[in-house]
């Protein structure tokens, strides 16, 4: 059975700086993102989590993208 998390449908509202990062260049105020997380085991080493991996939908586009959790950092700056 496949657990996934969504989160609800985020529109981009500004773009406060251009950026070549393969996630983000395309994205243009107005479009529909959607994050994905699936629930798994994503391993550890020396007592410490790997980064999640977080599905990134553009809803306009139809592009999928795959980040670990430094997208978190992005978005909120």
């Amino acid at each position: 059975m496949d657990i996934i998390l969504e989160s609800k449908k985020l529109l981009v509202l500004d773009i406060k700086r251009k950026t070549k990062a393969k996630m983000f260049c395309d994205v243009k105020v107005g479009d529909m993102l959607q994050l994905s997380v699936p629930v798994e085991y994503v391993g550890s080493n020396r007592g410490r989590s790997y980064a999640v991996d977080i599905k990134v939908k553009n809803l306009n586009s139809g592009q999928n993208l795959q980040s670990n959790n430094i997208i978190i950092k992005l978005l909120w700056n």
